[in-house]
């Protein structure tokens, strides 16, 4: 028996881990630490990179495993739900970004311009894995620039399917012929609805009947072969056998066990995909990235420049403050994991050389790797930023600033005449729930928040909002902070509870604050400012699950109230 095979994906999974454990502990995606891993591997051990038909496939079958778990995701409910700014912004954003790629990068980096165009696809994309870590751990997923983005993400991730499909056609070495293109598309489109419509009904009930059985393996078994099996069909009928993976997903996306096959299937997704990413470091030379870091560098900070801007003015255009509008911006500069499938497209297609892909791969690593850092400084830098305008280009702040953050419809209130009032900061999902209690027991207060819709919606029911950032000492005043009896902060990013404190101290030091925090660091940096009310929605949750079990097992009102007491005394930071 030949164990050649079993030797090198050994290798490669070994590489996978060590190259994951690192990333991991640097804080870094764990997809990077994959490719750096496959890169060194490739290196260091030629024949691996030689001898891969067999690692292609198994990397294949990673590919068409995250396309089939994206198709079982998608939800145009969920589309719906954050309107024209996700939908419409993201797509605007993408083909902003292939033309503005198009134009420039042919002097550049010396190229065609079909080149260009494919390399602009592969530019458009953001990383959904990346920044739905971000902000997870900063606790701003729920936040309003936290549902745009993550709506902006899915409009992206979808896109990589009418990418793949059409930039190959339009980028092609014969040049760009409008009849075979339409023709391609048609007969794609023809073949979509063929296994739709086959589909629709059929692959959702069989999935019922098969979950009648209540056995999780036949369930994991089916749904394997489901997605391997109508990407073979969609292969046949000339569409690629990732986008015959995505349909495979959308199929199963109406069924009522689309959660259960997602949950069974992502262990599977994880550890094909963890191949596919360790064999494209395959593909990169050390000698080649040496030679070419420094144009990929460049290259790199040339597109997060760009999509920066691109972004930021869209999201402005959709009535959303400079500030959410920045965070966006910023959290999307970098290129994603779905650029990298394209990335392969092109490269099979022989539309990319193997220096340019190299290229391209670099560059997206060093944005990925840039994301957490610029993205945690991104609020200072945004304040530093408009009080140099403000004070050195008063008329360029008047220009910029006051015309993004204020609107015909909205314009900004005259000075609150409240007295002993609350302010609230931030009326998202928990800030609107404190503003619920607060109109319920008739307590005054001011809302401050950078959500235009929300506002609208605040002034329609009588309530005092102002549409702005409460780090700029303004807006506070606005808000009569020298006679507030306290600041209720409810964001969670720690960077802008500091800002905000800074100016609570220096407009009221008399006023209570109130902070909400998710992580123990942050807990203790406000506690060293002197706050003494800092809510963690974690802690408070894992408190009220912990009283309902007691009470499930007897235990007295008294003893109850004595353990919570003893675990909120025993919280150390």
């Amino acid at each position: 028996m030949d164990y050649s095979l079993l030797i090198d994906l050994t290798i490669i999974l070994f590489g996978g881990t060590l190259g994951g454990i690192i990333a991991t502990k640097l804080k870094q995606p764990i997809v990077v630490g994959y490719i750096v891993s496959g890169l060194l591997l490739g290196s260091l051990i030629p024949h691996i990179r030689d001898e891969r038909e067999l690692i292609t496939v198994i990397a294949e079958i990673g590919v068409s495993l995250l396309l089939f778990t994206l198709g079982l995701e998608f939800s145009l409910n969920r589309l719906k739900s954050v309107g024209k700014p996700g939908v419409l912004g993201a797509i605007i954003q993408i083909l902003f970004i292939i033309l503005i790629f198009f134009g420039i990068l042919p002097s550049i980096l010396n190229i065609d311009f079909n080149v260009a165009l494919f390399i602009g696809g592969i530019f458009a994309l953001s990383s959904t894995a990346v920044v739905a870590k971000i902000l997870t751990d900063k606790g701003e997923l729920d936040s309003s620039h936290g549902d745009l983005i993550m709506a902006w993400l899915i409009v992206q991730d979808i896109a990589v399917v009418p990418l793949a499909l059409i930039l190959p056609q339009l980028a092609s070495s014969n040049g760009f012929e409008l009849i075979p293109l339409l023709l391609t598309t048609a007969k794609s489109l023809v073949a979509i609805y063929l296994l739709l419509i086959l589909g629709k009904k059929t692959v959702p009930y069989l999935f019922k009947r098969l979950a009648l059985f209540d056995n999780r393996e036949l369930l994991l078994v089916s749904a394997f072969m489901f997605c391997i099996g109508v990407s073979l069909v969609a292969s046949f009928l000339g569409l690629s056998f990732a986008i015959g993976a995505f349909l495979a997903g959308l199929l199963l996306s109406t069924s009522a066990v689309n959660h259960e096959v997602f949950t069974e299937i992502r262990p599977l997704k994880d550890l094909f995909s963890s191949v596919f990413f360790v064999s494209l470091g395959f593909l990169i030379s050390l000698g080649v990235l040496f030679h070419y870091f420094f144009i990929a560098l460049m290259l790199a900070l040339l597109v997060m420049i760009i999509k920066v801007l691109v972004i930021l003015v869209l999201v402005i255009f959709f009535n959303y403050h400079s500030k959410l509008a920045f965070l966006t911006a910023v959290a999307l500069f970098q290129i994603g994991e779905f650029s990298f499938i394209l990335a392969k497209v092109g490269l099979e297609a022989n539309i990319l050389s193997t220096e340019i892909f190299q290229i391209v791969i670099a560059s997206s690593i060093i944005t990925i790797l840039l994301t957490p850092v610029a993205y945690n400084y991104a609020p200072s830098v945004y304040k530093g930023f408009r009080n140099f305008v403000k004070q050195y280009v008063p008329k360029f702040y008047d220009l910029i600033f006051n015309i993004a953050d204020s609107d015909a419809k909205m314009p900004r209130p005259r000075r609150s005449k409240l007295k002993n009032h609350m302010i609230l900061v931030g009326y998202g999902r928990v800030g609107s729930y404190i503003g619920k209690v607060l109109s319920l027991t008739a307590i005054p207060y001011v809302v401050i928040d950078l959500h235009f819709r929300t506002l609208q919606d605040l002034r329609k029911r009588g309530v005092f909002s102002i549409y702005g950032d409460a780090i700029n000492k303004d807006i506070l005043k606005l808000a009569n902070i020298s006679q507030a009896k306290g600041v209720i902060i409810a964001v969670p990013d720690i960077v802008t509870n500091e800002l905000i404190l800074n100016n609570i101290r220096s407009l009221n030091p008399s006023a209570e604050v109130i902070v909400r925090a998710h992580r123990p660091e942050d807990i203790a940096k406000l506690t060293i400012r002197g706050v003494k009310h800092i809510i963690e929605p974690e802690f408070e949750a894992s408190m009220q699950i912990g009283e309902k079990v007691l009470k499930f097992f007897g235990t007295e009102r008294k003893e109850i109230n004595a353990l919570l007491r003893k675990t909120r005394e025993d919280r150390k930071y």
